[in-house]
């Protein structure tokens, strides 16, 4: 049994010459702990929390196509925890809990993207293929919850209110996650996706295939 523990605090300041753009101060704390309740139950935390006006800080992960750069602070904030069950020699079953929390103090943007996203994975995991005590092929299949809730109370258009994009998903998804190398690792997702948009005014639903590949 063991456990690691590890955190962080970085703190930058950014000074422009440009006059329309204020200094930024940047504040990042990471938090994260694992642990090895016993032989075959591991447990985990981390927390990812920052505060800055760069987006590209704000959204660490992923391409972002548009810089949405505002002048006023941003606070966001990631959370997760779970356990990961190993079953037998090839199979594990895993439990996650994830909450990203979105703070705008710009009234233009936090109107359209201040809110809470909470989301529940459960997914069974198989080994198949291993080299020298390395797993280099892994079959996965899952379902995941995830509910987002917008949370400013203003207006995004007379009568309409930013929780009308509220929206609770299910994903149903198989996939695999390989090692091609010590330096390269792939993953790929295939499924589909049902959305309930339950504050419109007809509670649309839809559905819809996905892929996701990194």
């Amino acid at each position: 049994n063991g456990t690691k523990l590890s955190a962080s605090y970085e703190y930058r300041y950014s000074f422009f010459e440009t006059f329309f753009l204020r200094d930024d101060q940047i504040h990042r704390n990471n938090v994260s702990l694992e642990r090895q309740v016993s032989e075959n139950l591991d447990v985990y935390f981390s927390d990812q929390f920052v505060s800055t006006r760069e987006p590209t800080i704000i959204e660490s992960s992923g391409t972002v196509t548009t810089l949405l750069r505002t002048e006023f602070d941003v606070i966001r904030n990631f959370a997760t925890a779970g356990f990961v069950r190993q079953l037998n020699d090839t199979t594990s079953v895993g439990v996650e809990y994830t909450n990203r929390y979105y703070d705008y103090e710009d009234p233009g943007f936090s109107r359209i993207l201040d809110r809470v996203e909470h989301s529940v994975t459960v997914d069974g995991r198989k080994l198949l293929r291993e080299d020298q005590g390395l797993a280099v092929t892994t079959g996965i299949v899952g379902y995941q919850f995830q509910d987002v809730g917008f949370s400013d109370d203003s207006t995004i258009a007379p009568g309409v209110t930013p929780d009308i994009r509220d929206r609770r998903s299910h994903f149903l998804f198989v996939g695999a996650d390989h090692l091609f190398s010590e330096r390269l690792q792939g993953s790929i997702r295939v499924g589909v996706q049902m959305t309930d948009y339950h504050n419109t005014p007809n509670d649309e639903d839809v559905t819809n295939p996905y892929v996701d590949a990194k």
